[in-house]
């Protein structure tokens, strides 16, 4: 188990736009304000569309919906669990930490609790790239969700305007059938732990077998996060449109 204390220090100390062009060099980054854009390397992409805020530590594509942390960003390019990105960060990024110095050798108990943290960490932070890809969809769902939060010129009745909405990542929960449950399905993910992180319920038959069903249906979804970024639970306002009615 890692020491706080130093998960705090790399993501104080080191910069997601170095990491990133040290992963991607040929990218041509320029400045604007307190933020960098260039392309996205994580999709065909000919018009800058990836934002990097080294402020927040954060990248994001508000046109293919990837959405990297600093630990993120490291995990994802290097195929390693969130521990194994934080050691990489200190080999490369902070040599003069001793590698021993970051980790805690608690009890058994201690180790099982933060892997089973990790596990419902990555497993929210899946569930938060399908709300925001749900939410980006242009159908008619997708739609009247976005135009109940987002307030423009042609929709003043929206609740916040696009900047903010897209600073808060909002996502959306299909209202139709159990597309959580469906997803998750196909990507072979455990219904306990989405269960345990409060993304779907179990339903138990008499006969001893069991289903999940989607805890949010129709909702709003907006993303509570930690000091890191990192997803840790979800609060869904319930919409008013009606699955099953016509646009």
């Amino acid at each position: 188990m890692i020491k706080e204390k130093y998960i705090d220090k790399a993501w104080s100390e080191v910069n997601i736009l170095d990491v990133l062009r040290d992963f991607h060099p040929e990218l041509e980054v320029k400045q604007k304000g307190s933020r960098y854009v260039c392309l996205c390397p994580y999709h065909d992409d000919h018009n800058p569309s990836l934002n990097i805020e080294p402020s927040k530590n954060r990248v994001r594509c508000f046109v293919c919906g990837t959405y990297l942390t600093l630990f993120k960003l490291v995990q994802y390019e290097k195929k390693l669990s969130y521990p194994e990105a934080i050691r990489y960060i200190y080999e490369n990024y902070l040599p003069e930490i001793h590698i021993k110095e970051i980790y805690d050798f608690g009890s058994k108990d201690d180790e099982q609790r933060w892997k089973k943290k990790e596990i419902q960490k990555s497993y929210m932070a899946m569930a938060h790239k399908f709300f925001r890809q749900e939410y980006l969809r242009d159908y008619h769902m997708a739609n009247f969700c976005r135009d109940y939060a987002e307030k423009s010129d042609d929709n003043p009745e929206g609740r916040w305007s696009k900047e903010l909405c897209d600073q808060l990542e909002l996502g959306y929960a299909p209202g139709s059938g159990n597309a959580l449950v469906d997803w998750a399905r196909g990507q072979h993910l455990d219904f306990d732990v989405l269960d345990s992180i409060g993304l779907v319920y179990k339903i138990e038959n008499d006969d001893g077998t069991c289903y999940y069903k989607d805890s949010f249906r129709n909702r709003l979804m907006t993303p509570y996060r930690d000091k890191w970024s990192e997803v840790i639970a979800y609060t869904g306002r319930k919409l008013d449109y009606k699955p099953g009615d016509k646009d």
